[in-house]
C-alpha cells in the first residue's frame, strides 16, 4: 500500500483564480489572457499607410504614436488613501482597418493621498474609430506598484472616450493587493480625464522637470 501526501499550495490564488483566504475571484488571469491575445494581434501585419504623430484612421494614418497624460480620482475608496492617480503613457498603434486599431504602450504614474505609490507596467489597447477622429479605446494591462506600504502586482482594464487624441475621458478598473495589508480593498474604480498628442508631451515633460527639480532641492 502506497501513501501519497500532497503539500498544500502556498499561493493565495487557486487554479480557478479564487483567493484562498477571502474566497474572492481574482480578475488577474482574465486580464493576463486578454493582454496576451491583444499583444499577438497588435504585432501582426496591418494596412500600409503614413506614420503620424497624432492618431487618425485610414487612409490618413497607417500607424501613430500614443502619448497621454491622465488624472483620475478613485471612487470606491475604503481606507482614505490612494484617492488620486496621475499617469503618463507612451506607445504605438497600428490601424487594422478603417474602423479598428491595435497597439501597445508602457505607463508610469503615481497614486496616493496620504502616502505615495509609484506604478509602472505594460498595456495593450484596442481602438474603435468613430466620426470626426473620435474613438473608443479599451485597454488591458498589468501594473507593478511600490511605496511605503510595500510592493504589489496587479491587473487593470480601462475604457476611454477619445476626442481626436487631444482630450479624453476615462474609466479604469484595477485589482492589486498588498501582501499582508488588508485595510484597502484590492478592487479600485477610477474616473478621470486627460490630454493627448503634443499637449501631453509638453505637460508631461514640464511636470517631470518640475518634480526632478523639486527632488534635487529637497535632497540638498
Amino acid at each position: 500500500m502506497e501513501l501519497i501526501v500532497r503539500a498544500p499550495s502556498m499561493s493565495p490564488i487557486d487554479y480557478h483564480g479564487r483567493n484562498r483566504v477571502s474566497g474572492d475571484r481574482s480578475p488577474f488571469p482574465l486580464a493576463a489572457t486578454l493582454f496576451l491575445f491583444l499583444s499577438a494581434l497588435a504585432t501582426s501585419p496591418g494596412y500600409a499607410g503614413p506614420f503620424c504623430f497624432r492618431g487618425r484612421p485610414l487612409p490618413d494614418c497607417g500607424s501613430f504614436l500614443l502619448t497621454e497624460v491622465t488624472y483620475a480620482k478613485r471612487l470606491n475608496n475604503s481606507s482614505g488613501d490612494g484617492t488620486h492617480s496621475a499617469t503618463g503613457e507612451f506607445g504605438w498603434m497600428r490601424n487594422r482597418s478603417e474602423r479598428w486599431a491595435l497597439g501597445a504602450a508602457a505607463f508610469i504614474g503615481i497614486r496616493g493621498h496620504y502616502s505615495t505609490e509609484v506604478r509602472v507596467g505594460p498595456e495593450v489597447r484596442l481602438r474603435r474609430w468613430l466620426a470626426d477622429g473620435r474613438s473608443l479605446d479599451i485597454s488591458s494591462g498589468m501594473l507593478v506598484g511600490g511605496g511605503s506600504t510595500g510592493t504589489r502586482i496587479g491587473g487593470f482594464g480601462q475604457l476611454s472616450y477619445n476626442m481626436g487624441d487631444r482630450f479624453h475621458l476615462t474609466s479604469r478598473w484595477e485589482y492589486a493587493r498588498f501582501p499582508g495589508y488588508p485595510p484597502e480593498t484590492p478592487f479600485g474604480w477610477y474616473l478621470g480625464a486627460g490630454l493627448g498628442s503634443k499637449t501631453a508631451l509638453i505637460v508631461g515633460g514640464s511636470v517631470g522637470v518640475l518634480l526632478a527639480l523639486t527632488g534635487l532641492a529637497l535632497h540638498d
